[in-house]
């Protein structure tokens, strides 16, 4: 079976009805090389010459004809692979691997070693009904396919401890942690600056709501100042008017004064020269009389 060790992991068929298919064919397969290696040995026996050319001619029949690999290279990659070379204690092992360890004391009982796995993976009842005793049909189908996966595929990891992956995990643990652990501290502090931010918002609607109330307070003083302005305006311009008609009258006041003056000289001059007549007036009579 060497060239089914080319295949890489191991492919759990119980839940994929094409694995079954295969399984089946390779069942088959497993049987008539069994049969071949037994008629080949038989025919060994006899003329040399006469059993190559049946053996040769049975193998090409199987085969068809390969001539990269024939069935005796296969059966001698069998041989020499790990799981054929299993003891006792191998199979029981793989049997716990499997998670069939109620069978473990029938394959003592019989002494299976590595060399009986290519019967286990074919469909034998009298092998898995008469003499293991497997009465679940889940069971036998889960012993078939997991034997044929370690004949195809080779020896699963059993009981392996990989200081590696040991590494990695605690690795990986430790990564989680930490990222757990800075995943809290973002979340308390993202939860803290939201909050701050809440806070320092409020403040924010708190002072545009200040200043809103002192724009429209700046808006009623402009507006006051605007109205006195006129006010003043007018106020200015009525006492321009009354200084100026204050002015006129002081002017016409003065004037009236003037001519009152005047005529008060007048007057005054009036009474001096009538003074003065009377005078002469006066003083003629008396030398008159």
């Amino acid at each position: 079976m060497g060239f089914f060790l080319e295949y890489g992991p191991t492919i759990d068929g119980s839940t994929q009805t094409s694995i079954m298919d295969f399984s089946k064919s390779l069942t088959l397969w497993i049987a008539c090389l069994c049969l071949l290696r037994e008629s080949w040995r038989v025919q060994a026996s006899s003329d040399h010459h006469h059993v190559d050319n049946g053996v040769s001619a049975k193998h090409n029949s199987f085969h068809g004809d390969d001539q990269f690999i024939s069935v005796e290279d296969l059966w001698n990659t069998w041989k020499g692979s790990k799981v054929y070379n299993w003891t006792v204690d191998d199979v029981v092992l793989w049997l716990t691997h499997v998670e069939l360890p109620q069978y473990v004391d029938a394959f003592r009982k019989m002494h299976f070693n590595g060399t009986i796995m290519p019967r286990l993976a074919v469909k034998n009842a009298t092998l898995t009904v008469s003499i293991l005793k497997m009465l679940d049909r889940s069971h036998v189908q889960k012993l078939q396919l997991k034997a044929l996966d370690t004949v195809l595929f080779g020896a699963p990891l059993m009981n392996t401890h990989n200081h590696l992956k040991d590494f990695m995990l605690v690795v990986s643990i430790v990564i989680g942690i930490g990222g757990c652990w800075f995943a809290y501290i973002q979340n308390r502090y993202s939860k803290d600056h939201m909050k701050k931010m809440m806070t320092d918002l409020d403040g924010l609607q708190r002072a545009e709501q200040s200043l809103h109330d002192l724009q429209k307070k700046l808006q009623i003083a402009q507006e006051e100042h605007r109205t006195v302005e006129v006010e003043k305006v007018n106020l200015e311009q009525k006492l321009r008017d009354e200084i100026n008609c204050a002015k006129q009258e002081a002017q016409r006041l003065k004037e009236l004064r003037e001519g009152t003056e005047n005529e008060l000289s007048r007057q005054k001059y009036a009474e001096e020269e009538l003074d003065q007549v009377l005078d002469c007036t006066t003083l003629g009579r008396g030398r008159c009389g």
